[in-house]
């Protein structure tokens, strides 16, 4: 409720608990609940000046008291953060992006480790829910993130919200320091960082189907190769891989193809309506995922 000074609050029980006989009085034509009231006629005269009594239109009602919320201190915040939701698949802030996190999180971070006009820095910013809420704090922000997909992202979702220039300037990663990666952090560079997709919780008998592009892209299938010169049976494969879950259209992604796989590509295509999508890993540095390759 709000009174009309534009405080909210909401009304609490003014009954004593027990009975006492003192407090049995009558109060503006308004008799006292079974036990009294639980404040003195003193107190409820000054309460009533203050503004802090609650009148219900019939006297047969109980007066309540006001308890205004800008006078609540709350509880203190706990170390278990429970109270904020997880972005769910029906959650309108969901964009598809497999570790994102509710801007509320990062808004109580945020309030609590810094002041308007400081600096946030968000090293792996993902699809930008740090930089969001940061701006939307009036704090000033710089977001890094490997992915040139999710950089597009972050500056697309920051120029439509708050309609503000934003500037991109771009790192290198290059061949060598992706041929030093383990294969999970591989697989993962391909799929999350590049394609901003989930990997494939199953790791056996996946049908060569490493990973899906985000929901609100198809869930369309990938799978990684981390080598060189992939042929003809690999595509082969992976197109059976793509029919049977029902999809028309899937990426690979390796070091290099010979001719033969992109044969095979032109094959899926013309004769089962299956585009398959070859990527090398310099095209996906270079930031070259959607158009297909030509042999």
């Amino acid at each position: 409720m709000t009174d009309e000074d534009g405080r909210k609050y909401q009304i609490d029980n003014l009954a004593s608990p027990s009975p006492r006989p003192n407090l049995m009085y009558e109060y503006k034509g308004y008799k006292p609940p079974h036990n009294g009231w639980a404040i003195s006629k003193e107190k409820m005269e000054q309460w009533d000046k203050e503004n802090r009594l609650w009148f219900p239109p019939s006297k047969k009602g109980r007066i309540r008291r006001k308890r205004f919320l800008d006078e609540l201190k709350g509880s203190p915040v706990q170390n278990l953060w429970d109270d904020i939701q997880m972005v769910s698949s029906q959650s309108n802030e969901r964009l598809g992006y497999p570790t994102q996190k509710p801007i509320a999180l990062l808004e109580r971070i945020i309030k609590t480790a810094s002041d308007e006009g400081d600096v946030v820095l968000d090293p792996f910013c993902g699809c930008g829910t740090t930089l969001v809420a940061a701006q939307k704090l009036q704090r000033r922000w710089v977001g890094v993130d490997i992915s040139h997909t999710a950089c597009r992202l972050m500056k697309k979702r920051l120029q439509t919200e708050f309609k503000i220039n934003v500037q991109l300037i771009k790192g290198e990663v290059d061949l060598k320091y992706l041929q030093k990666l383990a294969p999970f952090d591989f697989q993962n560079w391909v799929i999350v960082d590049k394609f901003l997709g989930k990997v494939s919780i199953r790791k056996s008998g996946d049908m060569g189907i490493d990973g899906f592009t985000p929901e609100i892209l198809g869930a369309f299938p990938i799978q990684v190769k981390q080598s060189e010169s992939i042929g003809r049976n690999v595509v082969d494969n992976f197109e059976t891989a793509i029919q049977r879950i029902n999809k028309k259209k899937g990426y690979i992604v390796a070091y290099s193809f010979v001719k033969g796989a992109y044969e095979e590509v032109a094959r899926a295509k013309n004769q089962n309506g299956i585009d398959i999508i070859l990527r090398t890993v310099q095209e996906l540095i270079d930031g070259k995922i959607e158009e297909p390759l030509h042999a």
